[in-house]
């Protein structure tokens, strides 16, 4: 059977089996592997944040050290200083002291949800 264009026409009747649509557990399946892959996919994009964040932290934590060494690199030799510095990716806790004509610098970096802090120390010598 055929409208006027020739397009076939679907027809459901006793002898004639319908088969126009999906079954109900066709539909249920679907959905539920649309459902599987959205859950693989937000689980990725969580990692891949997380993963970002963390390398954003110690990539911060890494330039943090590195000023803290090339102020002391300019300092003469004086009396010994600590601090903490407070950052949006973490806190750093330093200490420098005076040694034989060297500042011995000592870094703690704690990074934002990090279990542990990351302990950086270095020698340099004093500005004459």
């Amino acid at each position: 059977m055929s409208d006027g264009a020739g397009l076939p026409r679907i027809v459901c009747g006793m002898r004639i089996p319908c088969s126009a649509g999906f079954t109900l557990t066709e539909v249920v399946v679907a959905l539920l592997v649309a459902s599987a892959a959205g859950v693989v996919l937000t689980t990725t994009l969580l990692a891949e944040q997380r993963l970002r964040l963390i390398a954003d932290a110690e990539r911060e934590g890494a330039r943090a050290a590195r000023e803290q060494l090339e102020v002391f690199a300019a300092r003469p030799c004086g009396a010994d200083s600590a601090g903490v510095r407070r950052g949006g990716w973490g806190d750093v806790r330093w200490s420098a002291r005076a040694t034989n004509g060297a500042w011995s610098l000592v870094d703690s970096l704690r990074p934002l949800r990090a279990h542990r802090a990351i302990v950086i120390s270095a020698t340099v010598r004093c500005a004459p």
